[in-house]
């Protein structure tokens, strides 16, 4: 008796459960229509456990593999949104922006430094010569950008960099970085 009790209770189970209205997994349609193209890369090391007058006694060897991404890309350093958006959207107007946008599509690679001539900007951006003054101006003030030499502008690493940001900092000098955490595996 228990038995047939405990099939239609599966039985109800069951039904209930296909009745039950599934949520289709959900994929973002860029990531289904444009697959990025990758690099694998396939690593072979071998660590030691114990080594004596140059002999290992015990090792093994590690595989792994593991991809990077093809595409140059431009890493965009963000502080609390709400300070993000006062910049973007109440420091700067569009001009300002659309110079950001430019800066952030020309820095060059592990380059903490741009050259904007205004007439190269104005051509690809389609902003007149004052609005690109203007807007130079701008992202001086917000701490974007600053003056090096003529055309040429620093660019606010806190912000925008393209490349490795602690591999730069490195070489610029180890004083620079600030280790906020220590995680000892």
């Amino acid at each position: 008796m228990e038995y047939y009790y405990f099939v239609s209770l599966c039985k109800q189970i069951k039904n209930i459960y296909m009745a039950t209205p599934k949520k289709p997994f959900e994929i973002n349609p860029f990531v289904v229509n444009n697959p990025i193209n990758v690099i694998q890369v396939n690593a072979k090391g071998t660590i030691s456990k114990s080594a004596k007058d140059g002999v290992i006694y015990e090792g093994s060897i590690i595989n792994s593999t593991y991809y990077v991404d093809k595409q140059e890309k431009v890493n965009i350093y963000r502080k609390p949104v709400a300070d993000m958006d006062k910049l973007l959207f109440g420091i700067l107007n569009s001009k300002g922006r659309d110079l950001y946008l430019y800066i952030q599509n020309h820095i060059p690679k592990n380059q903490d430094y741009l050259e904007l001539k205004i007439k190269k900007v104005t051509l690809s951006t389609g902003i007149s010569r004052n609005s690109v003054v203007n807007a130079i101006k701008e992202l001086k003030i917000a701490g974007i950008i600053a003056s090096k030499s003529q055309s040429i502008y620093w660019i606010n690493p806190e912000i925008i960099f393209n490349g490795n940001r602690i591999t730069f900092y490195r070489e610029v000098g180890e004083q620079y970085l600030n280790t906020v955490n220590v995680i000892n595996r």
